[in-house]
């Protein structure tokens, strides 16, 4: 190297370096330096916040023991509700002192989800996040996530995300009290005492009592196919995914996630049809399904299926496949229902060649106070919006205030 571009080579290196002048100063001497190293623990964050009931909860009970066996190295996210909300739901001091140990056990576990949630990545992500707490339920095994397992033991789930700055949970809305970053998780306050679902979704909406003629004409459509394939061709009953699964011989799954849609008798009246004969005689009133001969194949689809198929996100309109189809995790809470979170997802994927993977079918908004809408794509029908929210041991039912129609459906 001459002379000329050593020159212009330390020319350079000063350049570069002044650029950088500003992305580092020199710390003055005898000036104590800041840094982002996080030294209390989620434990002392606890003992020293004011949530005294939690505290006395937590005291009572053996939670110390429980995350030790669950890995001192391992972080978790304790959902702390306030004082206020204890008593809301009864659980004065007396109360609590008064509980056994192991019932404040599956209180805490409850409250207690793996990893280290904060409002920054909850906030940047689209969508929920999804935190498995330490409450398992013993009698109800999920699909394995890892290749080497039969079955994974059912852990309650807490869906977390933020809308407008406050937190949701499962849906629903839990505060805006500022979280505590430790060195081991977090402490997130909330306002409200969270409940574990106890029901399957079958179970919830047959004892709601507000979903005869949706449940009816579910059962009713069952039949019919029965019927009109001449039990040839199968079709995945309604109650797929709402009931435990009763599978000894296979992998001893016995439940799934899903999300449902569901109208209430109400909604049905309201547009039209004032009991279950009257949507049973207007499916029979259109052409029926039927077994082509000549293609072996059925022909041709059920109007009610038109009507009532977008609340299963149109899982009966994905065509039959003697290969593996493999159905997402759909598990959507009120935070999760956007376009840009959910236009371009998969509800299913088939192993078999050609055959194209099944996108979302409907399309979502907000209404002016800020409840969901939801639709078929394209649709020129009127958006159903979501009422209510009823959770499960699967997932969430969203009440809604509409059909939910095919774009093509004329009423």
């Amino acid at each position: 190297m001459n002379r000329h571009k050593i020159f212009a080579f330390c020319l350079l290196l000063l350049a570069l370096a002044s650029c950088r002048k500003e992305e580092y100063k020199p710390v003055i001497e005898g000036e104590k330096i800041q840094h982002e190293e996080l030294t209390t623990t989620l434990k002392e964050a606890l003992d020293a916040s004011s949530y005294t009931l939690f505290k006395a909860a937590w005291k009572r009970s053996n939670m110390d023991k429980l995350l030790n066996e669950a890995g001192k190295n391992i972080p978790h996210t304790l959902l702390v509700p306030t004082d206020e909300a204890f008593i809301t739901e009864g659980l004065t001091l007396s109360v609590i002192n008064d509980m056994e140990p192991r019932l404040l056990d599956s209180l805490l576990c409850y409250h207690t989800v793996l990893g280290a949630f904060d409002p920054v990545s909850v906030a940047a992500k689209s969508g929920s996040s999804q935190g498995i707490s330490l409450l398992k339920n013993l009698n109800l095994r999920l699909r394995a996530t890892e290749i080497q397992n039969r079955f994974d033991q059912y852990a309650y789930r807490q869906y977390l995300g933020i809308i407008a700055g406050e937190l949701m949970i499962n849906g629903e809305k839990s505060g805006k009290l500022p979280a505590v970053i430790t060195a081991n998780g977090t402490l997130w306050p909330i306002n409200r005492v969270l409940h574990k679902p106890t029901k399957t979704i079958l179970t919830a909406l047959q004892e709601d009592g507000r979903f005869g003629m949706y449940l009816g004409m579910l059962e009713m459509l069952d039949q019919l196919w029965m019927e009109d394939s001449m039990g040839i061709f199968p079709r995945t009953p309604y109650t797929a995914g709402w009931v435990l699964r009763y599978d000894p011989f296979g992998e001893n799954v016995n439940i799934d996630f899903t999300t449902i849609f569901a109208p209430t008798d109400a909604v049905f009246q309201q547009a039209g049809y004032p009991d279950l004969d009257a949507l049973v005689a207007f499916n029979n009133s259109r052409p029926r399904p039927y077994l082509d001969w000549e293609t072996f194949t059925m022909a041709g689809g059920y109007a009610a299926d038109s009507l009532l198929a977008l609340n299963r996100f149109g899982v009966q309109f994905i065509p039959y496949s003697d290969y593996a189809k493999e159905y997402n995790q759909m598990v959507f809470y009120i935070n999760d229902f956007s376009n840009d979170n959910l236009s371009d997802f998969n509800v299913m994927v088939s192993q078999e060649s050609g055959m194209k993977a099944y996108k979302m079918p409907l399309e979502f908004g907000r209404d002016a106070s800020g409840r969901i809408l939801v639709k078929a794509k394209q649709s020129p029908h009127p958006a159903a919006t979501v009422v209510e929210q009823i959770n499960t041991l699967m997932g969430p039912i969203h009440v809604i205030d509409r059909l939910i129609p095919t774009k093509e459906f004329k009423f």
